[in-house]
């Protein structure tokens, strides 16, 4: 069970980070100069729906990773590990993405598929 326990604390505080994140997208959708459209004010928080999923699915199955990887002493902490990867794991998702179907395309040529 101890196992679980820092995964857990690293999920929770990522829920945290993305809930902010996407508080704060949602924030300024709200907030520009054009009125926001009932279409839009959905993929708004759409979007911040799916920022909290990928955020506590990164955090979940790679923070404990990324916590022993974690050079500094001080940040170590799994909270501060969790809210990083909440709040920032949606804005990288896409560059993410595209790295792994470059690394797939690349794969496949050297199988020559």
């Amino acid at each position: 069970m101890d196992a679980e326990q820092p995964r857990l604390t690293i999920a929770l505080a990522a829920l945290a980070g993305a809930a902010v994140w996407g508080t704060y997208t949602l924030v300024m959708a709200f907030f520009a100069a054009e009125p926001i459209r009932g279409r839009d004010a959905a993929r708004a928080l759409v979007n911040v729906v799916a920022a909290i999923v990928v955020g506590l699915l990164v955090s979940y199955f790679l923070g404990p990773a990324i916590l022993s990887a974690v050079p500094v002493a001080t940040l170590k902490d799994p909270h501060v590990v969790g809210f990083a990867l909440g709040a920032g794991a949606w804005e990288l998702w896409p560059f993410a993405v595209r790295f792994a179907r470059r690394r797939a395309a690349a794969f496949g040529k050297e199988k020559g598929q």
